[in-house]
């Protein structure tokens, strides 16, 4: 299993995590959790095989309203790499989060 964190980083000013290399994860999951007064904006998974050039999965954009925690889990990725991009609207407050990847059972002897 592999794990990875988002520091808390103020909601108004970020746009995009760190690119996260999920390799040959069986699925993954990431948590974005929001502190503060009424945080409003849209979360979106984006997806790379380079980690340049990246593309919205736009089944998974989130509407956050009211600082609510988000959660998205997706089951055998075909993709290398994946972020989190935030498009802030309103609010005040901080965001972070985790990145949690299952690798198949060979991985783990």
């Amino acid at each position: 299993m592999i794990t990875q964190s988002i520091g808390a980083t103020d909601a108004v000013s970020f746009t995009y995590s760190g690119p996260f290399n999920i390799g040959e994860a069986e699925s993954y999951s990431v948590q974005i959790n929001f502190t503060g007064s009424n945080v409003v904006g849209t979360l979106v998974l984006q997806a790379s095989n380079d980690a340049i050039t990246w593309i919205d999965n736009t089944s998974t954009s989130t509407a956050v309203t009211g600082s609510a925690a988000a959660m998205f889990s997706e089951g055998s990725a075909q993709w290398l790499y994946l972020r989190v991009k935030w498009t802030y609207t309103s609010g005040t407050g901080n965001l972070s989060g985790l990145v949690v990847a299952k690798q198949p059972e060979r991985f783990n002897r």
